[in-house]
């Protein structure tokens, strides 16, 4: 097996963040909620569950927002939270993932709140800017992940490109308020920076999720923050 490639920081790209970081968790609905902020509770400054503050049956986007105003992480099952936040136009601080599968193999929930908090605690500092923190939980090894978020044009069209097989140029000059001659200046540079992949559909162009949108979902190829 090869060397394992060293990651250096530039910390003139990162945010300097207000400490603790995370100040605390938010907890989903598809949680224990309960049991989990209890224990969680020793650990972390603020343990905030859905139904705390009415938000059993709300969007992921709307959890998204109301957690990072108070810079709080989300826990939860929901493996694409992160994606589905960003595209509605919500980008999170922070999703710790926690399938059922792992809360069972847990022998309890402190276990489990100590695995969340020994995973989180080493971004104490710093977190890049333009990306989103997931600590992933579903693997054997638990790491942190840092995912590139998609830039403002594109998170505008996730939706479009989620539900239509391709988007003309028509399409995203509509969705970009702009000219089709903008909007095709627009997706070329965006074709060659893979948030976007063009194809010919007779003599148009079409447009589709390029790789970096579905590394960004399926947090394939990525950086990793910490081992």
């Amino acid at each position: 097996m090869g060397n394992k490639k060293q990651h250096s920081v530039d910390y003139e790209h990162y945010e300097e963040l207000r400490l603790p970081f995370p100040s605390g968790y938010f907890i989903d609905a598809n949680l224990p909620e309960e049991r989990l902020k209890k224990a969680l509770g020793c650990w972390a400054t603020t343990i905030t569950t859905t139904h705390d503050v009415d938000l059993s049956e709300a969007s992921d986007a709307t959890i998204s927002s109301f957690a990072g105003a108070r810079g709080e992480w989300v826990i939860t099952r929901d493996r694409t939270f992160h994606y589905d936040s960003v595209r509605a136009g919500t980008i999170p601080l922070g999703v710790v993932i926690v399938p059922e599968e792992k809360t069972r193999s847990y022998s309890n929930f402190a276990e489990l709140s100590s695995a969340i908090e020994e995973r989180c605690r080493p971004l104490s500092l710093y977190a890049p800017a333009d990306t989103t923190i997931v600590v992933d939980l579903r693997r054997d090894t638990a790491i942190i992940l840092k995912l590139d978020v998609p830039p403002a044009d594109i998170r505008c069209i996730l939706p479009l490109l989620d539900s239509r097989p391709g988007l003309p140029t028509k399409d995203l000059a509509t969705a970009w308020h702009c000219s089709v001659r903008t909007a095709l200046r627009k997706a070329r540079q965006f074709s060659y920076d893979r948030w976007l992949r063009v194809a010919k559909k007779g003599r148009r162009n079409m447009y589709f999720r390029g790789a970096r949108i579905e590394a960004f979902l399926e947090m394939g190829t990525i950086d990793k923050v910490s081992g």
